[in-house]
C-alpha cells in the first residue's frame, strides 16, 4: 500500500528538522478522508483548492497544503482529537499557515475550528501535568534577511495575550550570513543541530537538550559586497565562512511550561549570546559545502 508522510516546513526557508516528529504516517485514502472533513469536494490527498472561511484569505484561490497530522488529547484528557497543520491561506505574520482541530465525539472526526498562525508541523508530543497533550515544535523564518530557527511549546489551552497564539518560544537562534547582511554590525551564523528529550529521574519532568552551532564576525565592506549573490558570477564561491562553536542548552518541561536550567551558556532572554569567532573567504574554484 502506498504511504505518504507529509512533513514540510510551514515557513520559509526550509531547514533540517531537529525535533523528532510525532506526525502520523497514514495510507493515502486516510489522508484523503481527513481532507474531506475540512475541504469537502475541493481536495486531493494533501492539497485543498479553497481557503478556510475563517482565514484571512477566504476568497483566495491559491489554496493550501497539508503539512502534518498529529493525534492526541489537546484540549482535555479524554478528548480524541487530531491537529492538522497546513501551509497556505495565511500571511507571513501568521507563519504562512495554520491548523484545523478535529474531534471525534463517537460519531467520527468533525472539524472544531481553523486558526491561522497555529503551526504544528515539526513537533513532538509531551504529556502535560493535567493529562492533556502539548507539543514541542521547531520552525524557522526570515525577516529583512535575518533568518532564525526557534523552538516553542504549543498548548491549545493557553493563549499568548500579545500574539493570540498558543505558542511560548523558549529558544531562538539567528543567521544573517545566508543573506549577506549584518546584525548589530556582525555577520552571524547560527543553527540548531539536534533536540533530544529524556525523562529526569525521580521527578517525572522531561529534559530537553538543544545542541546548536553559532559564531559571528566583523566582515570588511568588500567581503560583504562580494558575498552578495548579484555581485559576481559564481558568487557562492566568494561567500565568507564564519567559524562556529558548539553550544549545549538544557531546558526542563515541568508539565506546564519549558524552563531553562541554571547552568546554561549565556542567554539573552531566549537567544544565545553568540561568540565572536573568525572568518575566511574561500578561493574561487573551491566552493564551500554549506551547512550540513
Amino acid at each position: 500500500m502506498t504511504r505518504l508522510l507529509l512533513l514540510f516546513s510551514f515557513v520559509l526557508p526550509a531547514f533540517p528538522q531537529s525535533v523528532p516528529s510525532g506526525a502520523v504516517d497514514l495510507p493515502l485514502p486516510e489522508f484523503a478522508r481527513f481532507m474531506e472533513i475540512v475541504c469537502p469536494g475541493h481536495h486531493d490527498a494533501q492539497t485543498c483548492a479553497v481557503c478556510p472561511p475563517e482565514s484571512g484569505r477566504a476568497r483566495s484561490s491559491l489554496g493550501w497544503q497539508l503539512v502534518a497530522i498529529t493525534f492526541g488529547h489537546f484540549t482535555a484528557p479524554q478528548a480524541k482529537e487530531a491537529l492538522m497543520s497546513t501551509q497556505g491561506c495565511a500571511s507571513h505574520a501568521e507563519g504562512w499557515g495554520g491548523s484545523f482541530l478535529l474531534r471525534d465525539d463517537g460519531r467520527g472526526y468533525q472539524k472544531v475550528w481553523y486558526r491561522g498562525g497555529y503551526s504544528a508541523s515539526d513537533c513532538k508530543k509531551l504529556k502535560a501535568s493535567d493529562g492533556r497533550d502539548v507539543l514541542i515544535c521547531e520552525a524557522g523564518d526570515m525577516h529583512f534577511g535575518v533568518g532564525d530557527e526557534y523552538l516553542y511549546l504549543l498548548d491549545l489551552n493557553w493563549i499568548d495575550p500579545d500574539t493570540h497564539w498558543p505558542t511560548r518560544l523558549f529558544f531562538l537562534i539567528n543567521d544573517t550570513l545566508a543573506s549577506c547582511v549584518t546584525l548589530d554590525g556582525y555577520a552571524v551564523i547560527g543553527y540548531i543541530d539536534a533536540v533530544k528529550f529524556s525523562t529526569e529521574p525521580g521527578s517525572g519532568k522531561i529534559g530537553i537538550a538543544v545542541t546548536a552551532h553559532a559564531g559571528k564576525a566583523l566582515l570588511p565592506p568588500k567581503v560583504l559586497d562580494d558575498c552578495n549573490l548579484n555581485s559576481k558570477p559564481l558568487a557562492d564561491e566568494y561567500k565568507p565562512v564564519i567559524a562556529t562553536k558548539s553550544l549545549l542548552f538544557r531546558f526542563t518541561f515541568d508539565g506546564s511550561n519549558v524552563r531553562p536550567v541554571p547552568d546554561n551558556p549565556p542567554l539573552n532572554g531566549i537567544e544565545p549570546t553568540v561568540p565572536v569567532t573568525s572568518y575566511y573567504v574561500p578561493k574561487a574554484g573551491h566552493p564551500v559545502k554549506l551547512r550540513r
